[in-house]
């Protein structure tokens, strides 16, 4: 009886697995799997005279319809007066946002990273800084003029009140008494409202968004290799950093976006951590260059690169937090301290990628003590000498 049991689950096992609409569902689900990939790394940042070790996982996930992810983790407790940084990126890429016919080895070559990168503030605030109008006061918002439409089709893409930004529609257009002109995407229109034709000058302007114009000798430079990307990455976010009123270098713009441009407390993190979190942008940055199957310079010419030569990117200052984990106020020997524990999040965007909302996610975690309790000229010591230093008040 239990040998004719047997052989009747057989039979009946048989007949469902033979059946076609089995062969079809295993398949579906097969299909609709994600594939994921996983690469965990260790590099070595040097900035301002420090060695930083920061542990780096990579994970790709690769959807059915063609859709990629690649979301990459970094984390060190190697920061001088910093118990830990965190910083996550995420991406994803369409198959129109990768160069066709690159195969998964070739595209994982090129995005292993490099075991060291160096970081040279100074070259980068003393290039970004050149030629810039004279600074504003901090954190003073520079909103665009306001100007006369056009006389193209263009788009009004943000608006705040009384602010907007005009936008030129890509393809080409035939203004009246002018030659025709090429519009690689929809962008901000400096032909006719914001600096006219002046494709050598940095500016920026916020609404909603900060709109920084990369002007034609950066992009020049990268293309031809003059710069590597931490220097076009610095010079970027030096150009942004107008947009707020500062005075045009990748580290006032990035110690006020640490600090929390909109939140009360303005916890400002060493200004070894600030040059930290650009050494792991720029590593996150190449990155996902190599994942869109493209050359750095052949990127740049391809998604950011105007027909004139300059480009522009854009970039959201998100709501972050800022909490208290412990506080000393009677701390005599190396002055009162709170310790805080803080968070931010970035959104940048690069050329043509805005049209299809494609966004770099960057989300940034740390732990740090303030010894000024969050008071101004504190953060402006920071911010203005690398060599301020303090005696840790905790054990990594």
């Amino acid at each position: 009886m239990k040998d004719r049991l047997h052989i009747g689950a057989a039979f009946l096992s048989a007949i469902v697995l033979s059946s076609p609409f089995f062969g079809i569902s295993l398949w579906s689900m097969t299909m609709q799997t994600p594939q994921v990939y996983t690469q965990s790394s260790v590099l070595t940042f040097e900035i301002l005279n420090a060695t930083i070790r920061t542990d780096r996982t990579e994970t790709v996930t690769l959807f059915p319809n063609g859709t990629k992810k690649v979301h990459i983790a970094y984390s060190t407790k190697e920061i001088p007066d910093c118990r830990i940084l965190k910083f996550n990126s995420t991406k994803y890429f369409q198959p129109e946002d990768m160069k066709a016919g690159a195969t998964m080895s070739e595209i994982a070559q090129r995005s292993t990273p490099s075991a060291t990168l160096k970081i040279n503030p100074t070259a980068v605030s003393d290039y970004a800084g050149s030629g810039l109008e004279p600074p504003g006061q901090i954190l003073n918002p520079v909103y665009p003029p306001d100007v006369s439409p056009p006389p193209v089709p263009f788009l009004e893409k943000e608006k705040s009140g009384n602010h907007r930004i005009l936008y030129l529609y890509p393809g080409t257009n035939y203004p009246n008494g002018s030659d025709p002109f090429q519009v690689n995407y929809m962008q901000p229109d400096n032909w006719f409202s914001y600096h006219p034709k002046d494709w050598w000058k940095p500016w920026a302007y916020i609404v909603e968004t900060i709109h920084a114009h990369l002007n034609r000798t950066v992009i020049d430079d990268y293309v031809e290799g003059r710069l590597d990307a931490a220097e076009f990455l610095g010079y970027s976010l030096s150009y942004a950093s107008m947009s707020l009123g500062l005075a045009g270098t990748v580290a006032a713009f990035l110690a006020v976006a640490m600090a929390g441009a909109f939140l009360a407390t303005c916890v400002c993190p060493p200004l070894v951590v600030v040059f930290a979190l650009l050494a792991i942008m720029v590593d996150s940055y190449r990155t996902d260059v190599a994942h869109s199957a493209y050359t750095e310079a052949d990127w740049i010419k391809h998604f950011v690169q105007t027909d004139e030569g300059d480009g522009f990117c854009f970039l959201k200052i998100r709501q972050g937090t800022d909490d208290p984990l412990a506080f000393n106020p009677w701390d005599f020997t190396i002055r009162p301290w709170v310790l805080w524990r803080c968070t931010r999040n970035y959104d940048i965007s690069w050329g043509k990628e805005r049209e299809k909302n494609t966004w770099t996610r960057y989300n940034v975690f740390w732990e740090c003590a303030d010894y000024d309790l969050g008071c101004p000229w504190g953060f402006n010591l920071r911010l203005l000498d690398p060599t301020y230093s303090r005696p840790n008040a905790f054990t990594k």
